[in-house]
């Protein structure tokens, strides 16, 4: 291969190949068919490793969730053997009630229990951390408790001692189950409320020096749990991360606002969905959630033994897919290395025949659709160059005679769509500024009723360059054709195209050519007297047009224009099957404005309510005064709802813009009706 490779290449160097060896030699080309096969095969490798790289993340999440709700057991572990040495405390031994106090107390304050008794052989409460002797159902059931608990532990020792005949108000059955664990951690509901606690038991010998009679006492000592568990998750989650990607964190299941740690309030509405998934399903999918700017891979389990709480996890979703990518890259480069020397063998050949035949082709289709900027590129000297070249001089003549037909279409298309002058002085000097290759250009008009000597330009310039312009323009509407100019010291000229109709003057376009002045030749300069002549009878057609379809006022359109162009409306929107809506409005009290403070003033709100109107809607839509103080607004392809939105955004402009009289501002307000064809087929006047 890297022979016939070789000898191929210099062959086509030094004496050129035949479109038949150019086709045996794209035919040999197939060869490289496996080696496309050999991508997608690629491309698939890295699709399924990057889902089992996806899968394993998912997988982590689950068992760090694991881990941390499985490590609450350990904890409990831990506080067990603080509650088994309570009995053993020198100062519960010899009952020393108030350093027994002080150490209960100290144990409470450091949060490793919540309540503590010591109960005698008679059910007296000889000690209360709880402080219970005000609550006596509470202190009733720790009595009792207490109290059988001795005899429990009584009767195992001695099997021979009778039993009690007194009613047993908690019932033997639980004793036995909770007594089975003594010096364990039994979960029971406390009486009086729907608190989870930990109940742990245990008896403790005092020694023979103490202020009761009994030498055995029952210590009962209670632990919230959610308490318990919430120091669990504080001291776990504040510590070191047990893995450096893994995050993690802890909302509470009866109040969802509560988290540990605090997590920002964006986040945590995101894993809203998260939640209510969880409180159905016991393992739930991972989900990607928004943190800020950054991404996570998000897992929220009930926990088990930490019940009272939802434990999630997350990762960095842009390390997950960085490891995606990387993978990704690694294929991309080994299959690119293997397909490098077929693309290039493509390109040779390509460029030298198929290339310069397809450009050709491509050509040939843009003409016949009307594209004549197309320039073609010259491959070589050979027939096909030949070829190429003659096709671009053909195309730049008939650009060159298109673009005249097409400068004075835009215009009069334009003119028959807008009634903006501006608009069409645009398209004339945008269209001079490619025909003629000037630097730039623009417009000078003159405002109906200033004279000459108030020409504004489109473009802001400095003093002495808009000074320049406008006394070229001046001097060319004066003398009525076109005026060449320089300034600079002759580094920049202008030349001025005045727009004029009879002896009324609108303005002119000017352009800016840089170095030497332009060479107009002779169809250039017709075609620039064409275009202004087509440009002057459009804008005096336009001005006068104008004139007949607005209201002096207030710039809307009259009733005759607004009724003749609802009629069209309604009729297209009924043809086209479209949506058609109208706002009627009418001001607030205007009698009031007219009686109140003159006609002077009515007239003023009368422009300045039209003018916010006109700000608040589209170009598309058509304003107009309808009759005295009642205006209207046709919204062609407008629903009832968005008609509605229109209408409430024109009544607040209204109500919130400033109507200033004699130093003060008035205040104006509107009424406005809004309806819509709807599917329905009313008439003009229904309508």
């Amino acid at each position: 291969g890297v022979f016939v490779f070789r000898r191929t290449f210099i062959k086509s160097v030094t004496f050129g190949l035949s479109i038949r060896m150019k086709l045996t030699a794209l035919f040999l080309l197939s060869m490289f068919l496996p080696i496309s096969l050999l991508v997608i095969a690629g491309l698939n490798f890295s699709i399924e490793h990057g889902k089992v790289l996806l899968s394993d993340s998912q997988q982590h999440l689950l068992r760090e969730l694991k881990w941390l709700d499985e490590g609450a057991q350990e904890f409990y572990r831990n506080k067990l053997v603080k509650l088994r040495a309570i009995k053993d405390f020198p100062e519960i031994k010899n009952l020393n009630l108030s350093k027994v106090k002080i150490a209960f107390q100290k144990m409470h304050n450091e949060k490793k229990l919540h309540r503590a008794y010591l109960v005698d052989m008679a059910g007296n409460i000889v000690f209360d951390q709880d402080y219970l002797f005000n609550e006596i159902g509470r202190k009733a059931f720790v009595s009792e408790l207490g109290k059988n608990i001795l005899k429990i532990a009584r009767t195992a020792a001695s099997p021979s001692a009778s039993e009690t005949s007194e009613k047993d108000i908690l019932g033997r059955d639980f004793i036995s189950r909770i007594m089975n664990k003594r010096g364990e951690m039994n979960l029971i509901s406390w009486p009086g409320s729907v608190d989870q606690v930990y109940l742990f038991l245990d008896l403790v010998r005092l020694s023979e020096k103490n202020e009761v009679s009994s030498q055995t006492l029952a210590l009962i000592v209670g632990i919230d749990k959610k308490t318990l568990d919430e120091e669990y998750l504080t001291l776990i989650l504040r510590a070191l991360p047990r893995s450096s990607e893994v995050t993690f964190f802890a909302i509470d299941r009866e109040d969802i606002t509560r988290s540990i740690p605090e997590l920002k309030p964006t986040f945590k509405a995101n894993l809203l969905p998260l939640i209510s998934i969880a409180q159905v399903q016991e393992t739930p999918e991972p989900e990607k959630i928004k943190e800020g700017e950054n991404h996570r891979l998000v897992m929220l389990n009930p926990g088990r033994i930490i019940d009272g709480y939802y434990v999630g996890a997350h990762l960095d979703w842009e390390q997950i897919m960085d490891s995606i990518h990387f993978i990704y890259f690694v294929v991309a480069f080994a299959l690119f290395t293997s397909v490098v020397g077929a693309l290039f063998l493509v390109f040779l050949l390509a460029k030298g025949f198929l290339t310069p035949v397809d450009v050709l082709s491509q050509g040939t289709k843009a003409i016949a659709e009307g594209n004549l900027s197309l320039v073609l590129p010259v491959y070589g000297q050979d027939e096909l160059g030949e070829l190429s070249m003659a096709f671009n001089n053909m195309t730049r003549r008939l650009k060159n005679r298109l673009n005249e037909l097409t400068v004075l279409y835009e215009l009069t298309q334009k003119a028959s769509t807008t009634h903006n002058q501006r608009e069409v002085f645009d398209i004339a000097a945008n269209n001079l500024l490619r025909h003629l290759n000037a630097r730039s250009c623009g417009i000078a008009w003159i405002n109906e009723g200033d004279g000459l000597n108030n020409l504004y330009l489109s473009e802001a310039k400095d003093a002495e360059q808009s000074k320049q312009v406008q006394e070229t323009v001046l001097k060319s509407l004066k003398k009525r054709a076109f005026h060449l100019d320089s300034m600079e010291g002759g580094k920049t000229h202008i030349l001025a195209i005045p727009l004029f109709f009879e002896d009324k003057d609108f303005g002119g376009l000017y352009l800016l050519f840089s170095g030497s002045p332009p060479p107009l030749t002779m169809d250039e300069r017709s075609f620039m007297e064409t275009l202004r002549h087509h440009l002057s009878i459009i804008i005096e057609k336009q001005r006068l047009f104008e004139q007949a379809i607005t209201d002096g006022l207030t710039r809307l359109y009259v009733r005759r224009f607004f009724l003749v162009n609802l009629e069209k409306e309604l009729a297209r929107s009924k043809r086209y099957k479209l949506d058609l809506s109208i706002i009627l409005i009418d001001i607030d009290h205007f009698k009031h404005f007219n009686d109140s403070y003159g006609h002077q003033v009515g007239d003023m709100v009368l422009r300045e309510t039209a003018q916010r109107i006109i700000e608040s809607i589209r170009s598309a839509d058509t304003p107009g005064r309808y009759g005295g103080e009642e205006l209207s607004i046709i919204l062609p392809q407008t629903n009832l709802k968005d008609a509605l939105i229109v209408a409430e955004r024109i009544k607040n402009n209204i109500a919130f813009s400033s109507y200033p009289h004699d130093g003060k501002s008035l205040k104006v307000t509107v009424s406005m009706g809004v309806t819509t064809l709807c599917g329905r087929d009313p008439t003009l006047n229904e309508f």
